[in-house]
């Protein structure tokens, strides 16, 4: 695992231990989003996911919740201004199931080319249905 600052925004799961959620993911689709890279996501000394670089300060997070489910969140780190290193959470698909979290992941960091994206629209909608 790789030290780094995340981005500043609210975060909340279930303890958890990351090499599973890495296993659930699968290892094409870790190298396909971050190059192999990532690194546990903490909260009060806690693991409760793991974080996935992707580009331009921009990171898939996916963590465990209470319900055995997963959230899983593209986070984009404000790099200027008077909000920097603060975190904004562009899309969020939560309720992901184990055998689903890889997929979801992928999708997620593909923010950019998304099937169901209108032209010219920046907001990522992970190629996933959302209520």
């Amino acid at each position: 695992m790789r030290t780094y600052t995340l981005p500043k925004i609210n975060r909340d799961g279930r303890t958890c231990d990351p090499t599973e959620i890495i296993r659930q993911i699968g290892k094409m689709n870790l190298f396909a989003i971050s190059g192999g890279v990532w690194g546990g996501l903490t909260k009060d000394d806690r693991t409760i996911g793991v974080w996935l670089p992707v580009s331009r300060g921009r990171m898939v997070e996916v963590s465990l919740d209470f319900d055995d489910t997963y959230r899983v969140r593209c986070v984009r780190r404000v790099m200027r201004g008077s909000q920097r290193n603060q975190g904004i959470i562009e899309t969020e698909v939560v309720g992901v199931y184990c055998d689903q979290v890889g997929e979801v992941a992928y999708q997620a960091s593909c923010w950019r080319n998304s099937p169901h994206s209108a032209p010219g629209d920046t907001k990522p909608t992970f190629g996933i249905p959302t209520p």
